[in-house]
């Protein structure tokens, strides 16, 4: 028995529609005059002054964001990136859109480096098809109820953005101008100089050492259970930026403010390239020195002697020279104190937000699959059947190949 409405019915997308390749050009066509929309797998990347296909259209994705869904109303150029679907009249555009994003294609090949979607698996989704009023209905539904959630992942934004300001404007605060100001490298053990990491420390062969990485800092501190490991034989190789309890850590590639504490579990790591090590002295508390390199003020200096085209990054003879503050030990155990209660608030509003996140994604899921299992809009009986639609769809096409005129 079939777990679908009555009047519905499940083919697959290449049963419906043909799934096409897109078609490439240069970069200068990209970015012409037109006003075409150019279309790669994650999403407009310019414009063109000719069309590949007329709307309405799907466009999906085939190489890098494989398996990204767009519907396209208007005339495009999907790119060499992308597969495309010419939207049949038995399908609503948004209709056969939301359910291709509700198959997350995106997952459907992992043999390549390069995130990939294979066209067979693309024609073998599922779809199912309902009366043409029905899933006019359907898809209004889903756009209300997307709308409500929208509005809700716009308030989140605003509560993360808020609150780094107010974490940015408390760290601004706290380190007074009219401190003593000393080179970072006069704060740092003179037998431990400041130092990135291991080259190139990703590796095929069993990793035995965790290294920290720029992805590993967060909210102040290091994700211990999410470290990636080097073998034993680079980490010797990189002796030099060993760990120890009360060493701080910095991003000073690509991200200029993430710092953190490392805690005495990662005594004996590494770190990778893109991260320093400092080693403070007794007369820094590690704490507030790492409040410090992720203040406003540090990120100015870091941005201001940032070097590089693609990825920025920070040298170490600049990083040394960074001015530090330089209190009292009263004054910086203060600071610490403040800062904490800080980053205890930010920590429960985060994950706050989260929850609220997670909770949308999976509400959106959710409405999807009621949407195309029947059961988000109530049908109607006076509808027709969804076969009775693809009957008519197919007999227009028979009768249109057999009018057409043969070549010679």
């Amino acid at each position: 028995m079939s777990d679908l409405p009555a009047g519905w019915v499940r083919r697959s997308l290449g049963d419906l529609c043909r799934v096409e390749y897109g078609e490439g050009l240069t970069a200068a066509e990209r970015v012409s005059s037109g006003s075409v929309p150019v279309v790669g797998s994650a999403g407009v990347v310019g414009t063109h002054d000719a069309a590949l296909v007329a709307g309405p259209v799907v466009v999906v994705g085939r190489k890098g964001s494989a398996g990204a869904v767009h519907l396209m109303l208007n005339d495009c150029w999907p790119i060499d990136t992308t597969y495309f679907i010419r939207v049949p009249l038995t399908l609503d555009p948004s209709f056969l859109s939301w359910q291709l994003t509700r198959a997350d294609l995106r997952s459907r090949d992992s043999s390549t480096a390069v995130p990939s979607l294979r066209r067979p698996d693309l024609e073998a989704t599922e779809v199912v098809v309902a009366s043409l009023e029905e899933q006019k209905r359907i898809v209004a539904a889903i756009e209300e109820s997307f709308s409500h959630l929208d509005a809700a992942t716009a308030a989140t934004a605003s509560v993360r953005k808020r609150v780094a300001r107010f974490s940015d404007a408390l760290l601004t605060a706290l380190f007074d101008p009219n401190w003593r100001r000393v080179p970072l490298d006069s704060v740092n053990m003179s037998d431990r100089p400041i130092c990135y990491g291991i080259l190139k420390p990703k590796t095929s062969e069993p990793g035995v050492v965790p290294y920290v990485e720029v992805r590993s800092i967060a909210g102040g501190r290091v994700k211990v259970d999410e470290l990636r490991k080097t073998t034993l034989a680079l980490h010797r190789e990189f002796l030099r930026s060993e760990l120890r309890a009360g060493d701080v850590v910095l991003a000073i590639r690509g991200s200029f403010d993430r710092a953190a504490v490392v805690p005495e579990c990662l005594r004996g790591a590494n770190l990778s390239r893109d991260v320093a090590r400092i080693a403070p002295t007794g007369d820094v508390v590690p704490e507030f020195l790492s409040a410090f390199l992720a203040s406003p003020e540090a990120r100015r200096f870091f941005t201001a002697h940032a070097r590089g085209v693609a990825v920025r990054g920070i040298n170490i003879g600049d990083l040394r020279r960074l001015p530090v503050p330089l209190p009292s030990m009263a004054e910086q155990t203060n600071s610490v104190r403040q800062i904490l209660d800080c980053n205890a608030a930010t920590a429960r509003i985060d994950g706050e937000v989260r929850t609220a996140e997670r909770r949308g994604r999976q509400l959106r899921r959710s409405l999807l699959t009621a949407a195309f299992s029947g059961s988000l809009v109530s049908q109607d009986p006076n509808d027709e059947p969804a076969s009775v639609l693809l009957n008519r769809a197919a007999a227009e096409r028979a009768a249109s190949t057999s009018t057409r005129p043969k070549r010679r």
